[in-house]
């Protein structure tokens, strides 16, 4: 969504249209120009950190299930073997 802000005094193009349709025509009566400097060149840094990020997260978890499952947790045998004997 683009909101232009005017200044003091001054007022929108046309008062029948809330919502335009953004074009090169619209953006080009709000005074929008084309920007030259964009950001053409990936981010290894970021790529790598969230990949490494990826990695240590998922071997942290596959390490936690194993751990959970081969610990002994101290629960008792229960006495009864049959529930009906209850």
């Amino acid at each position: 969504m683009i909101v232009s802000v005017k200044g003091p005094g001054l007022s929108c193009p046309r008062k029948d249209t809330y919502l335009q349709v953004i074009s090169g025509d619209s953006l080009a009566a709000l005074g929008i120009a084309m920007n030259k400097n964009l950001v053409l060149k990936p981010n290894y840094a970021l790529y790598g950190s969230m990949l490494g990020l990826l990695i240590l997260s998922t071997i942290f978890i596959m390490w936690m299930v194993r751990y959970c499952m081969t610990k002994g947790w101290f629960i008792s045998e229960p006495s009864s073997r049959n529930y009906r004997n209850v």
